[in-house]
């Protein structure tokens, strides 16, 4: 995800712009290393599905037949 897709989901709830010492207006440094360290560890669970009911939802599963 782009700085930018960063900053409008946080401005969409509720963060703020502030001057930085270039004097452009931006959300702190901290902002974005806090959403990729979310992403992170979100993207740790996805490469390790546990299931559900001993059902793994990530790789195909055999059809049963009633023959």
């Amino acid at each position: 995800m782009t700085n930018e897709q960063i900053k409008e989901i946080a401005l969409a709830n509720g963060f703020k712009l502030k001057e930085q010492p270039n004097g452009e207006m931006d959300l702190n440094p901290y902002v974005y290393d806090f959403a990729r360290a979310l992403f992170a560890e979100r993207d740790k669970g996805i490469a390790k599905p546990t299931g559900i009911h001993g059902i793994d939802f990530f790789e195909p599963q055999s059809e049963v037949n009633d023959d």
